[in-house]
């Protein structure tokens, strides 16, 4: 593997000492063109990558042979060994296996134990299963989402177990996972229950839900991770609703989801039915499901859920798209009502992972331009999400933005207001030189 050329080494170091949120889009960009870091930022970005998991990944696709050799000497940084043998390769009898398993942090540890499940998934849940007993809790808690990887029938039996775990973020991550496996008692059991309370039944040309909220609180569904007490602001039946349905399988409402959702509108159990079934969705995975909840209802309405995960099931098109008719068509009136949707649609927007086309972000850049010129003072309710901002929209775009900022009324030239949009600026122009060198290249 070649090693990168000078200007990529040096936006690297750049990266690693000042913007270590672009290192991911560096990192992919590297690996794409298949370059390894150069030796003297090694030991550097191996040390970002002992302390945030999330990039390891993409680290390990560039580090090559003296990056795994430096990472074998040093335990913290263990977690490097091993990327230029695939995955599949790994039989769990071999010593490279083994070794990656009784790593000392928990996150690493979850980290190699995913990586077994890829192998085995089977040998993986039992070397588990052998060590549950002695770990602590936020361990078990790391451990057990690692079964998320192969995740089959065949772990049900160890996390139904899991479900009376002493830890309750353990029983937590249990219940999620059951949730996610087709045909698990689990489902099973909130089927039933959520078949009780909610019916369905054809209403002329649409349909209409009946919902009949549960009257007590069962004891049993303590085990299967219902909370008895409600969150400020909320009824407890329909608390109790709201989380059956949000771990029931979609399967059960045997409607399509573009005929259900719009029944929603309005309903006496609106919040309880778009959020159970939105968390349902996340769980479940389910595009289509997701994308008949985000079609109809605004951002603000899907409150507490993680929006942006659910935004995250669907195609980078799809998601484009949905923010398209946010900025167009799906804006409320009035000036104020205005500022704080879009202010809190950028938020959304800058914590997703996605590109913008350099299309969608000229029409972003454009938007903003006009909410800029139509204001009195600076607009800070959505310049807190710049940073975020500067690494969606599509480096190509650098100019416009510039734009835009040349363009500004006085009364918006602050010096706080400057500086923020000048960050969003600087690294627009970064990104696009990032880019740059591997265009060239390609």
């Amino acid at each position: 593997m070649p090693r990168c050329g000078d200007r990529t080494a040096h936006h690297l170091s750049q990266v690693l000492e000042t913007q270590p949120e672009l290192l991911p889009e560096l990192l992919g960009l590297m690996a794409a063109a298949g370059q390894r870091v150069p030796e003297l930022l090694l030991p550097k970005l191996l040390r970002h990558g002992q302390r945030n998991t999330a990039i390891r990944p993409a680290l390990k696709a560039v580090l090559g042979e003296r990056g795994r050799w430096l990472a074998a000497q040093n335990p913290d940084w263990r977690y490097g060994q091993g990327q230029g043998q695939a995955i599949a390769d790994f039989a769990t009898e071999t010593p490279e296996l083994k070794a990656l398993w009784p790593g000392e942090d928990a996150q690493s540890r979850a980290i190699n134990l995913r990586a077994w499940r890829q192998v085995d998934a089977q040998a993986a849940r039992e070397a588990l299963a052998a060590a549950w007993s002695s770990e602590l809790a936020q361990e078990r808690q790391a451990l057990l989402g690692a079964l998320a990887t192969h995740l089959s029938l065949a772990d049900e039996a160890f996390l139904e177990s899991a479900l009376g775990d002493r830890g309750k973020a353990v029983r937590k991550v249990a219940a999620d996972l059951l949730a996610q496996l087709s045909g698990s008692g689990f489902g099973d059991r909130m089927a039933r229950r959520a078949s009780a309370w909610v019916q369905m039944s054809q209403a002329g040309s649409g349909l209409a839900i009946a919902v009949t909220l549960p009257e007590a609180y069962d004891e049993d569904w303590k085990r299967d991770g219902i909370e008895l007490k409600a969150p400020r602001g909320e009824g407890q039946r329909a608390w109790w609703l709201r989380q059956i349905l949000a771990y029931t399988p979609l399967a059960v409402w045997q409607a399509e989801p573009s005929a259900i959702v719009p029944a929603l509108a309005g309903h006496e159990w609106q919040d309880s039915l778009l959020l159970g079934w939105g968390l349902a969705a996340q769980r479940q995975g389910n595009a289509a499901w997701a994308e008949a909840l985000l079609g109809q209802f605004g951002l603000r309405q899907f409150k507490d859920l993680q929006f942006v995960e659910l935004l995250a099931l669907l195609s980078a098109d799809t998601q484009e798209r949905f923010w398209r008719d946010f900025l167009i068509s799906r804006m409320p009136k009035g000036k104020q009502p205005e500022e704080k949707a879009l202010a809190f649609g950028l938020e959304q927007l800058s914590q997703t992972e996605l590109s913008l086309s350099i299309e969608f972000s000229r029409l972003l850049i454009q938007r903003l331009k006009l909410h800029c010129q139509s204001q009195q003072q600076h607009p800070y309710q959505w310049t807190y999400s710049a940073r975020g901002l500067a690494r969606r929209l599509h480096p190509e775009t650098a100019a416009e933005f510039a734009e835009l900022l040349d363009t500004l009324p006085e009364g918006l030239k602050n010096p706080y207001g400057q500086n923020s949009l000048q960050t969003m600026l600087s690294c627009l122009r970064f990104r696009r030189e990032m880019h740059q060198v591997f265009d060239a290249s390609g």
